[in-house]
């Protein structure tokens, strides 16, 4: 076979070829870490914010039984048993004289990339808060 240009031997065009859909692999490779961890946050964000609606509720209606404020928080906890990464900071639950309950809900959401860098690393963790009034009921 006759090399297309002097100079160039046919297995100099596969390699062109090979070389760019290597480029074009890895582009897409580093889009899908990227989309997976905005949804991860994005979807952690959502996540968080039912949390936070239902631990309120939980203590809200703790606090209606007992009117002790440690067992509403715990109730509050209790109700995000089943997901380790969620916490409620003790200095965000409040309950104020007409019975509504106010706190936040702190998420560490899981990524591939964006907890690995130190700048990003902020972004990983979600902070939603919820509230329930006894008239919600």
């Amino acid at each position: 076979m006759r090399p297309l240009l002097p100079g160039w031997a046919a297995a100099e065009h596969g390699d062109i070829v090979i070389g760019w859909l290597t480029r074009i692999i890895v582009v897409l490779a580093l889009f899908g870490v990227v989309a997976f961890d905005g949804i991860s946050v994005a979807a952690g964000a959502v996540g968080a914010a039912d949390d936070a609606g239902t631990a309120a509720v939980a203590a809200r209606d703790a606090w209606a039984q007992s009117h002790d404020l440690q067992k509403a928080y715990d109730a509050a906890v209790s109700s995000l048993s089943d997901k380790p990464d969620d916490s409620i900071p003790t200095s965000s639950f409040s309950i104020d004289p007409t019975g509504t309950v106010t706190l936040k809900v702190r998420r560490e959401t899981t990524t591939l990339l964006m907890r690995h860098i130190g700048p990003l690393r902020h972004l990983t963790v979600v902070v939603e808060s919820g509230s329930a009034s006894p008239s919600d009921n």
